[in-house]
């Protein structure tokens, strides 16, 4: 393992190396200024000047990599201010130029050091193909006799010698450059800490002044309000809805701008114009896209000032439900009292485009509450568990729960058992029972339901009655039985269907009225070819 190499005899080695390349592009310079005097064709004058330019910027080179090396500085990374005309795209650029500048800050090391590493690449893989040249024309020199082509691989040695030289002495700098990177500190803590010290100590200090002093007077400005509206002054004037809500708007809107203007006079009196520009953009930008909105912003104040086309107190449809709108502000609250969680709360704009309709007294919120019985169109029964703007529950079959959505439950057009339901039974007899069909034997049948209902226990339930003759059918005389029953009863609603069929056939049992069976008329035709044919009508059961 080598010992490690002394980093001021590093330094000196390549100092010395430089001062030797300077000293032999000076002399290849004065060479080729008296080679140029002596010269009389046009196009070795004008070869010789390229050359005389291309040493110069390699002198010129060597100069400043002298300099680095020896001060350890580098004074052309500090770039001098520049002063363009006045212009829109020049204005921006320099109000941006801060920015950009702390962002190239923040990446300088990585990009330098992957500009070093490429330029070590480059040299390293160019001194071997110098070399390379050197020993071809060296060994060619040495082979040949003839002295004019000697004089000239004498001289392209001697070039070819001097740019190894340059390239040598190049890649020690960039080597020694990317050295001195790598032993910088690079740290996550130290780039934070040089971040919290380029910004936060300068125009980050005046960012949150500015914030906070805007904050605090939109805060006191605010606060000032609700002190006025706790006065009886503030009371009365609050009372006057369409007043109070315009005003309200118009002090709100005073608030923002009186806090933006005390934010920008904090600017202003820093001295940071490079935030201050950026406020003033960012300000220009929002009223520029305002234009573009106009008509919604509009819509938007009449709604707070209770004007638009939702107003307060009033059925509005959401998600096909209906709800009542509750006070209206940037978030505004719908709210349906028969729906657990009914509750909704919208932002402003979503009210935009929607409508709202005085309440009537008699409208309901729901068809159901919970607790209630129903009966679905698909012939469905059951209680409702839950429901809410999003889903309903329903108990059927013995308890297993059935969920819907709140939309679907409502296009289902449930029937509420609940607020009272009534059986329909229609019964036949025979056609010998004609004569008290009419009138004698639906009042004795009323009269055994009714007394059959009390019996069981449902008489006081019974809201409505009546036993009528219905109509006269193929083969029987029909007669409706129908009983009303109270909501409280809803979950016996199968039972009591049954029990009014049984207590109807039961009185018909009773009193001797046949039920007659459904029967058919069957007409035999005579046969074809029969002398004496004939026609007869058959009763089928």
């Amino acid at each position: 393992m080598e010992p490690p190499v002394d980093p001021q005899v590093e330094i000196n080695n390549t100092l010395r190396g430089l001062v030797d390349s300077i000293d032999s592009l000076r002399a290849a310079i004065r060479d080729r200024e008296k080679l140029l005097k002596s010269v009389s064709t046009p196009s070795q004058r004008e070869e010789l000047e390229a050359e005389i330019d291309a040493l110069v910027i390699s002198l010129r080179e060597r100069l400043k990599n002298f300099e680095h090396v020896a001060a350890g500085v580098d004074l052309e990374s500090i770039a001098a201010p520049q002063r363009d005309s006045l212009n829109w795209s020049a204005d921006l650029q320099e109000l941006l130029s801060p920015i950009v500048g702390e962002l190239k800050k923040l990446t300088a090391r990585p990009r330098d050091l992957e500009r070093l590493r490429a330029e070590i690449d480059r040299l390293n893989q160019l001194l071997p193909r110098i070399d390379a040249g050197l020993q071809r024309m060296e060994a060619l020199k040495a082979a040949t006799k003839d002295k004019e082509l000697v004089k000239r691989l004498t001289s392209f040695i001697d070039d070819w010698q001097e740019k190894r030289d340059n390239t040598a002495s190049a890649l020690s700098v960039a080597q020694l450059k990317l050295k001195e990177k790598l032993a910088e500190d690079s740290s996550l803590v130290s780039l934070f800490q040089r971040l919290f010290q380029n910004f936060f100590l300068s125009r980050g200090k005046n960012l949150l002044m500015a914030l906070a002093a805007g904050g605090l007077v939109f805060a006191a400005m605010r606060l000032a309000l609700r002190l006025f509206l706790g006065t009886n002054r503030g009371k009365r004037w609050a009372k006057k809805s369409m007043f109070f809500r315009a005003a309200t708007v118009v002090y709100t809107f005073l608030c923002t701008l009186a806090a933006t203007l005390v934010g920008l006079a904090i600017l202003y009196n820093a001295g940071d114009w490079v935030l201050l520009g950026l406020t003033l953009l960012l300000l220009i930008g929002v009223l520029w896209s305002a234009k573009y909105n106009i008509s919604t912003f509009t819509e938007q104040v009449k709604l707070l000032c209770n004007l638009g086309a939702v107003r307060e107190g009033e059925r509005i449809m959401y998600n096909g439900l209906p709800f009542k709108v509750g006070r209206i502000n940037y978030y505004t609250t719908l709210v349906n009292p028969l729906l657990q969680g009914g509750y909704v709360r919208l932002r402003l704009d979503d009210l935009y485009n929607r409508t709202s309709r005085p309440v009537h007294n008699d409208e309901e919120w729901f068809p159901t509450r919970k607790g209630d019985y129903v009966m679905l169109g698909d012939g469905t029964f059951g209680q409702v568990l839950l429901q809410t703007p999003e889903a309903v529950t329903l108990s059927v079959y013995g308890g297993n729960r059935q969920h819907y959505a709140a939309n679907d439950f409502l296009a289902m057009k449930p029937r509420n058992l609940t607020t009272g339901f009534g059986h329909l039974v229609t019964i036949g007899i025979d056609y010998k029972h004609q004569a008290q069909a009419l009138e004698e034997i639906p009042a004795l049948l009323e009269l055994d339901v009714r007394a059959g209902l009390e019996q069981a226990g449902y008489g006081p339930h019974v809201t409505g009655f009546f036993s009528q003759f219905k109509g006269a059918g193929e083969s029987s005389l029909d007669l409706a039985v129908y009983a009303g029953f109270a909501g409280e009863l809803a979950g016996d609603y199968w039972a009591l269907q049954r029990l009014l069929a049984r207590l109807v056939t039961q009185s018909c049992t009773e009193r001797g009225w046949n039920i007659p069976f459904p029967q058919r008329t069957v007409h035999i035709a005579p046969a074809d070819g029969a002398k004496n044919g004939c026609a007869a009508d058959v009763n089928l059961p």
